[in-house]
């Protein structure tokens, strides 16, 4: 792969600082229904992910629909990102731009399915107020990780009451 290219897809891999909010738990995540029935299940998946890794803490009710503490939705991301988190008052907003996702999958052993979990785990990492971190599901760059690492439960515990 050319420098260039390398370049070029880690600054789309890259994704959108996390903001200082977090949302409350418990909480709703709604997925929009203009995602595919294969990626909503994909997005379900990830919050699974959280909630297992969590013992439940961070158990979400999740929903098709636009209502929720956490809304995701596909759309267009005119800057590199291939996902960002937005805050307004308590509430989390996940934007998906499923079309660059696809074209990183491409270039990725791992898949679109993985690399669409992982953006959404680590989307909803930043829903529960965690920042970027080298390594692991907060790094900045996507890897195609589908659980959640002991450093970033770690920053969740120190949010969170974790069992």
């Amino acid at each position: 792969m050319s420098r260039s290219l390398s370049l070029v897809l880690i600054a789309a891999l890259a994704v959108a600082c996390a903001p200082a909010n977090k949302v409350d738990l418990p909480a709703t995540m709604a997925v929009s229904p203009e995602f595919s029935p294969e990626d909503a299940e994909t997005i379900f998946a990830a919050a699974d992910a959280w909630s297992k890794a969590t013992n439940g803490v961070a158990d979400l009710q999740v929903v098709i629909g636009e209502s929720g503490t956490i809304r995701v939705r596909p759309d267009i991301i005119s800057d590199t990102p291939l996902a960002q988190t937005g805050f307004n008052d308590a509430r989390a907003d996940i934007t998906i731009d499923v079309a660059k996702t696809e074209d990183a999958a491409a270039n990725h052993s791992y898949g679109y399915s993985a690399l669409l979990q992982d953006l959404a785990m680590h989307e909803l990492g930043h829903a529960f107020g965690l920042d970027h971190e080298p390594g692991g599901l907060m790094n900045i760059k996507a890897s195609g990780m589908t659980t959640v690492d002991e450093k970033t439960l770690r920053h969740f515990c120190e949010n969170y009451a974790c069992r």
